[in-house]
């Protein structure tokens, strides 16, 4: 059964239920996947109702700029209230599972240290800052474009001081940086800007890091990984996971940054990913 649902009376959600839950799960999303309606969030709904879990989809809030992102502060705030609101429409007691992809992953780890949940779910999570994975993520693309090694050291370097600027470093220096990549032929697979943009609280979420909250996760974890991951580096990310108090590790072969055919997160889920998620939320 499928009941629209707004979180916090203002953000478009769909409960979806199959008779009583045993326990409900919160999705959290990819930062370039922000609709309810993202294939592996929907995947979620079509899944695990059978096995007693309600599933809470909701759309994330729109960025206050229009090419801007949504702060972890925000996502965790909103998280918080998808729970209560979950509670609410179910039952006040009933043990909730956080699941996130990716950024989602990031929220979904906050949000446990302010909410007391059964358990969290991580897909294509990172153990490293934000600036740490785009400097792997963006280096990893530009050699598969074909670039070589000049390239790449360059892409570094000027990621080095456009973030140095970013913590009070000199911006005369960043947009000459900046200007210079931008006539290269690999600048547009850089993710970075043309210039030195305007500092706002949430670009220090750009050096967020997860490990601290990992250590100390105060509930279950379930790490779910594949062969490859594209987007996150992946053994120094399954180093920090593996620091939790409580974790296991779901590997799904054939898998990159999601657990899916394609990769990264719109595709069909690969096989191993579904009945590994529903055995550990079933031993919750």
């Amino acid at each position: 059964m499928e009941r629209t649902l707004l979180v916090g009376g203002e953000l478009p959600g769909i409960l979806t239920t199959a008779g009583l839950p045993r326990i409900g799960l919160v999705a959290l999303h990819p930062a370039g996947g922000p609709s309810r309606d993202f294939p592996l969030i929907r995947h979620l709904a079509a899944a695990l109702p059978p096995h007693g879990v309600a599933v809470l989809r909701y759309d994330r809030r729109p960025p206050r700029a229009p090419d801007g992102d949504v702060s972890l502060r925000v996502q965790v705030a909103d998280a918080i209230t998808a729970i209560a609101d979950l509670r609410a429409a179910t039952s006040p007691g009933l043990p909730i599972v956080l699941w996130g992809f990716s950024q989602g992953a990031w929220a979904a780890l906050l949000a446990a240290h302010e909410v007391a949940v059964a358990g969290v779910a991580v897909v294509g999570a990172c153990g490293v800052t934000p600036a740490d994975q785009m400097r792997y993520m963006t280096a990893r693309q530009i050699r598969h474009d074909g670039f070589g090694d000049d390239a790449v050291a360059e892409l570094l370097e000027t990621r080095r001081v456009w973030e140095a600027a970013l913590q009070g470093g000199s911006a005369d220096e960043a947009d000459r940086v900046l200007r210079h990549a931008s006539r290269q032929p690999w600048f547009s697979l850089a993710w970075l800007p043309d210039e030195v943009e305007p500092i706002s609280p949430d670009d220090f979420e750009f050096f967020f890091d997860p490990a601290p909250a990992i250590r100390t996760l105060p509930c279950p974890l379930l790490a779910i990984i594949g062969d490859d991951d594209t987007c996150v580096p992946l053994p120094e990310s399954i180093a920090v996971l593996e620091t939790a108090p409580e974790v296991s590790f779901l590997h799904v072969p054939g898998g990159d940054h999601a657990p899916t055919t394609d990769g990264q997160g719109e595709g069909e889920v690969l096989p191993g990913y579904e009945a590994g998620l529903i055995d550990w939320i079933g031993r919750l």
